[in-house]
């Protein structure tokens, strides 16, 4: 779901907030699991291996995982929420 939230006043400032589902995130954590065992452990500096990805559409938000390790992307949008 794609929040646009607005705050008035002498300044507008625009924020922009993504979430994921249970379903997603479900996908999610089983795939980063499978990625782990298949490519290891490793990570970023800082823990930052995995990225989500949100690409907001005409009819709903498209949500991804990347692994920066090896590239892979991973299409996790439960489209039943579309």
């Amino acid at each position: 779901m794609l929040e646009l939230l607005f705050t008035t006043g002498k300044k507008m400032k625009t924020e922009l907030t993504f979430k994921i589902n249970g379903e997603e995130l479900k996908n999610a954590r089983k795939w980063i699991k499978e990625q782990v065992t298949k490519y290891g452990g490793a990570s970023g500096t800082i823990g930052d291996r995995f990225s989500y990805i949100f690409t907001p559409t005409a009819i709903g938000t498209a949500v991804g995982v990347r692994d920066s390790l090896t590239g892979i992307e991973k299409n996790i949008t439960d489209y039943s929420n579309w």
